[in-house]
């Protein structure tokens, strides 16, 4: 068996982690992405009961003290969205990592696969050099009557 093709199997491995990474980086990305659109709702809903606060006098001083423990509750929620945000964002750099190195070995490897099916045809060709100059060293002999 062929040197290229033995070495097919260790390709199509590489191109399935990589396929893998990717995958997983895709899936990082989105909850990265679902992250920050929650903080961003978060933040416009602070802002609005702010607003709302500011805007509103005559408030009792129970609802003023809900509002105010609403608010709070809004700022630590946003706080814990900002941590969890921080820890995808790491999470997505080390799925990026570790694409770009398996899609660097499946190159790589892409390569050393070219190289042998570029020996290969280089050594068929030979052969066929070397076959070819035999018929016709014979057809010579053939034609001279056996010399040479």
């Amino acid at each position: 068996m062929k040197r290229s093709r033995r070495f097919l199997p260790v390709m199509e491995e590489a191109s399935r982690r990589e396929a893998e990474a990717a995958r997983a980086l895709g899936e990082a990305r989105t909850r990265l992405q679902a992250a920050r659109a929650q903080l961003g709702e978060l933040e416009n809903y602070r802002r609005e009961y702010s607003a709302r606060l500011a805007a509103g006098p005559g408030m009792g001083a129970m609802r003023l003290r809900d509002y105010h423990g609403f608010l709070d509750r809004l700022g630590r929620a946003i706080e814990q969205q900002g941590r969890l945000i921080r820890q995808l964002e790491e999470a997505e750099r080390q799925c990026l990592a570790a694409w770009q190195a398996l899609h660097a070995r499946r190159r790589a490897l892409g390569k050393v696969h070219e190289g042998y099916v570029r020996e290969e045809r280089r050594s068929a060709e030979r052969q066929e050099q070397k076959s070819n100059d035999e018929q016709a060293l014979l057809a010579l002999r053939h034609r001279r009557g056996g010399e040479l």
